[in-house]
C-alpha cells in the first residue's frame, strides 16, 4: 500500500507536467498583410501562393484551429481523471481505505480544478477563433430586400 500511494503521487506530478514548450517573438514590424511565397517555377512562369495573415496575437486560422483542438484534449484529460480519480475515492470510502480515500479526494479536486480551467481555455480559444473566421469572412447576414436594387441582398 506504500508503494501504490507514492506511485499515484508520481503519476499526479507527471500529468501535471506541460507536455510542451515554445517560445514566441514578438516583431514590432508586423503586418496584418497576407503576403505572397514561391511555389514553383515551371515553363509557363512563376506559381505564387498566399500565406496566410496572422492575427493580432500573431496566430494563423489553422494554429487557431489547433489551439481549439488541444484545449478539447486538455478539458478530455481533466474529466478522465477526475472521474478516474472518483470512483477511486468511492472505493477507498467503501473499502475503508483511508489512503484510497485521501489520494482520491485529493487527485479528483485536482482534476475538477484542470477541468474549470480547461473549460474556460477552451471558451476563450474557440471566441478567438470565431472572431478571426467572422473578421476573414465578413459578419454572417440574414437575407433581406434592397428597396434601392428591388432584390434580394444576402
Amino acid at each position: 500500500m506504500r508503494y501504490s500511494v507514492g506511485f499515484a503521487c508520481m503519476l499526479a506530478a507527471l500529468a501535471a507536467l506541460p507536455l510542451s514548450a515554445s517560445a514566441q517573438d514578438n516583431e514590432a514590424g508586423t503586418t496584418s498583410q497576407s503576403a505572397l511565397q514561391l511555389v514553383a517555377l515551371d515553363s509557363t512562369g512563376v506559381v505564387f501562393t498566399l500565406i496566410p495573415s496572422p492575427t493580432a496575437d500573431g496566430y494563423t486560422l489553422e494554429e487557431m484551429e489547433l489551439r481549439v483542438k488541444r484545449a478539447k484534449i486538455g478539458l478530455g484529460v481533466s474529466v478522465v481523471g477526475m472521474v478516474g480519480f472518483g470512483v477511486l475515492f468511492l472505493y477507498g470510502a467503501a473499502a475503508d481505505d483511508t489512503a484510497a480515500v485521501a489520494i482520491g479526494f485529493i487527485l479528483s479536486l485536482g482534476g475538477l480544478g484542470g477541468t474549470i480551467a480547461s473549460g474556460i481555455l477552451l471558451r476563450r480559444r474557440k471566441r478567438d477563433r470565431d472572431r478571426l473566421l467572422e473578421a476573414h469572412y465578413g459578419t454572417p447576414r440574414r437575407v433581406q430586400w434592397d428597396l434601392a436594387r428591388s432584390r434580394l441582398v444576402f
